[in-house]
């Protein structure tokens, strides 16, 4: 399906329709990411959603991302750790924006790969694991193992145009300013999903998304950056 501005508004004005936008199968449907964006449900899966969240990720196979609302600062989890991986395949349509994608490679204790790197972006790094509870609140799991990240590709996805990313690999969306996406997840997998986090600097597990920022503050950042 292709996803528009107008298919927006329509489908959060249902939303939020639904007990002021919190379904009756999650509670806090609008809540901050804790690297710093909005996110949305759009369409919830009640009958495994309790479920879906020890997979490492929420019920919503449909979601709105927003970035960087006008006139609407958001929270941030204490420190930076925002590569990533997803447990499920995922495909991204811009709808106001653009956002940069960059894609890293994570070689394990390598000092070879790092010397090798030595002339492109790389970063010592620490590898954490996503554990998840059914608030939909992530607490990171120190591995144990240490490596290199480098980034590998860099490219601008602009309004109008999609993405998609696999499973499993890791990356970071960096906006230039609001930005609005709608993510649908298009196959879940079996596994982990893992952050990458610069050596020294350890995960803020005290971040709760639900209660990151007021549900109503949320809701006018999300109809401004659709208006």
């Amino acid at each position: 399906m292709q996803y528009d501005l107008e298919w927006v508004r329509e489908t959060v004005a249902k939303v939020k329709q639904v007990g002021n936008g919190r379904p009756r199968v999650h509670k806090g449907n609008a809540r901050v990411h804790p690297n710093g964006f909005i996110q949305l449900d759009l369409i919830p899966v009640a009958e495994d959603w309790h479920a879906s969240y020890q997979q490492g990720h929420s019920g919503s196979m449909l979601r709105l991302h927003i970035w960087e609302p006008p006139n609407h600062p958001l929270p941030h989890q204490g420190t930076v750790n925002e590569i990533h991986t997803h447990v499920f395949d995922m495909h991204s349509t811009i709808i106001r924006g653009t956002m940069e994608q960059r894609l890293f490679s994570f070689a394990v204790g390598s000092e070879w790969h790092e010397h090798r790197n030595a002339g492109q972006p790389h970063e010592k790094v620490r590898l954490y694991r996503a554990v998840y509870n059914k608030a939909s609140n992530s607490r990171l799991e120190d591995t144990g193992i240490v490596g290199v990240a480098v980034q590998d590709f860099e490219y601008g996805v602009h309004q109008g145009q999609s993405y998609d990313q696999p499973a499993f690999t890791f990356h970071d969306s960096v906006p230039r300013g609001c930005v609005v996406t709608v993510m649908e997840k298009t196959v879940v997998h079996e596994g982990d999903a893992y952050v990458l986090c610069p050596i020294g600097n350890p995960p803020d597990n005290e971040y709760d998304r639900q209660a990151a920022a007021p549900e109503e503050y949320l809701w006018e950042a999300i109809e401004e950056a659709i208006a």
